[in-house]
């Protein structure tokens, strides 16, 4: 058999034993660290896979071979750590058993090799962001006063995220009759969100009285902080 190509169709997909039909590629956040799990399929079209490697920076921070899959030229693979599917002469589809990971960034990929030694990675590396930790530095500020009806409020909340990053942040605005009013900045990283409202019949504080003021943060992995209220 003559090949010089190397194996086609590497497919990456990462999941979690707690969402198993959730899977995520690219850059993915995540606010739980256990349970970690990655699949790789790969195909052949003229000889078998013999071997996938999963790469990753979970050790020391350098990337570099975490686990080897063995595929083999007649069956799936056998590992103790890993699940093997050969669904046909050339494409296997390999599951590497669970990893607990500390919060931070991990970078992983995987290259697979036929049995003629032809070599390719997936064609880029994916990211995971582990992070378990709220937002800090959780602060809300008000005006100092009291506003003039009529007048501007200026409304800003503010907080960092070392990890994941904030990118959803909400003033709640509860009004003097119950009725509640949301200002919001989502999809967007940002450490601080500032919303001026106007007071008035026609505008957003539209009566007399006192407001309760409250913002939550959330960063891109879940997790959410808020500093209390204030009026």
């Amino acid at each position: 058999t003559i090949d010089n190509t190397a194996p086609l169709d590497i497919r990456l997909q990462g999941y979690a034993w707690d969402k198993a039909g959730e899977f995520f590629n690219g850059t993915h956040y995540r606010n739980n660290g256990t349970g970690i799990r990655f699949n790789v399929s790969a195909r052949d079209n003229i000889v078998n896979i013999a071997t996938c490697r999963l790469f990753t920076n979970f050790s020391n921070s350098n990337f570099q071979q975490n686990a080897s899959l063995q595929g083999g030229a007649t069956a799936g693979a056998n590992i103790t750590d890993s699940t093997t599917t050969k669904i046909n002469n050339t494409l296997v589809d390999v599951t590497r058993d669970y990893w607990n990971l500390s919060d931070g960034g991990y970078i992983w990929n995987v290259q697979c090799n036929d049995t003629l030694g032809n070599a390719r990675f997936n064609n880029s590396n994916f990211t995971l962001i582990i992070d378990t930790t709220s937002p800090t530095g959780v602060t809300l500020t008000v005006p100092s006063s009291s506003v003039e009806f009529g007048s501007n409020a200026e409304l800003k909340c503010d907080a960092t995220d070392a990890t994941s990053g904030v990118n959803d942040t909400v003033i709640k605005i509860t009004r003097p009759d119950g009725s509640v009013l949301n200002k919001r900045n989502h999809n967007d990283t940002h450490t601080t969100f500032t919303s001026v409202v106007g007071s008035g019949s026609t505008k957003d504080l539209n009566e007399l009285g006192s407001y309760k003021i409250e913002c939550t943060v959330k960063d891109k992995s879940g997790n959410s902080n808020s500093p209390g209220s204030k009026s």
